[in-house]
C-alpha cells in the first residue's frame, strides 16, 4: 500500500468518531421524542421535540469547545509537548463549566423565549418546562464530553472518544427507558435519564 493510501486511510478512521460526535447531542433529543409517542398524548411528544430542539441548539452552539480542543491538542501533541495538553484541557474545562454555568442562569429566560415563541396549550408550556428544567442542568457534563472528546480525538485515541460517545447515547437510551417505561416518570423521566448519562460518562 503505498504512503498516499495509508494517509488516506488514516485520516478516514480519525475522522469516523468526530462524524459520529456530531450526532451525538440530537440523538439524544430523538431518542427522547421517541419515547414520549409511548405516552398516549400529543402534548408529551410537542413538549419534549420543542424542548429538545432547543436545548440540541444551545449545546451546539458550543461546539468549539470539542473543535478548539482536537487543534490545540494534535499540535501539542505532536510536538510532545504534554505539559502544553494539560494547560489546554484545563483552560477548555474552566470555559466549559463557565459556559454551563452561564447556560443554568439563564433558564428562566430560556423558558420565556420557547413560551413566546411557540404557540403550545397550558399543560404543553409546563412539560417543556419540566424537561428544560431538569435537562438544563446536565449542561457541565455535556459541555465536558465535549472537551473531553476533543482531548481523545487530538491524542488519537478514537477508540476512547467512541467509547465516550456511545456509551452516552446508550446510557441515555437505557436510563430513559427505565425511568419512563417502567417508572412511568414521563417527561421528568427522558431528562433525568439524560442528566445521569452524561454524568456517569463525563
Amino acid at each position: 500500500m503505498s504512503p498516499n493510501n495509508i494517509s488516506k486511510s488514516y485520516l478516514f478512521k480519525l475522522s469516523i468518531p468526530i462524524f459520529f460526535s456530531n450526532l451525538a447531542i440530537p440523538l439524544v433529543g430523538i431518542v427522547d421524542t421517541g419515547l414520549m409517542g409511548h405516552l398516549g398524548s400529543e402534548k408529551y411528544l410537542a413538549a419534549v421535540s420543542i424542548a429538545a430542539s432547543v436545548i440540541t441548539m444551545i449545546f451546539w452552539s458550543f461546539g468549539f469547545l470539542r473543535m478548539g480542543t482536537v487543534g490545540l491538542v494534535s499540535q501539542a501533541f505532536g510536538n510532545k509537548n504534554y505539559n502544553d495538553i494539560v494547560l489546554i484541557v484545563s483552560r477548555y474545562l474552566i470555559i466549559a463549566l463557565s459556559a454551563a454555568l452561564f447556560i443554568i442562569l439563564l433558564k428562566e429566560p430560556i423558558l420565556y423565549i420557547i413560551n413566546k415563541s411557540f404557540q403550545a396549550s397550558n399543560e404543553t408550556k409546563e412539560l417543556i418546562g419540566e424537561y428544560i428544567s431538569t435537562r438544563i442542568y446536565s449542561a457541565p457534563a455535556e459541555l465536558i464530553i465535549y472537551v473531553l472528546v476533543g482531548l481523545y480525538l487530538g491524542m488519537q485515541k478514537t477508540t476512547i472518544s467512541s467509547f465516550l460517545i456511545t456509551f452516552f447515547c446508550f446510557g441515555n437510551i437505557i436510563f430513559s427507558s427505565i425511568f419512563v417505561l417502567y417508572l412511568d416518570l414521563g417527561v421528568f423521566g427522558v431528562a433525568l435519564g439524560t442528566l445521569a448519562s452524561a454524568y456517569i460518562v463525563a
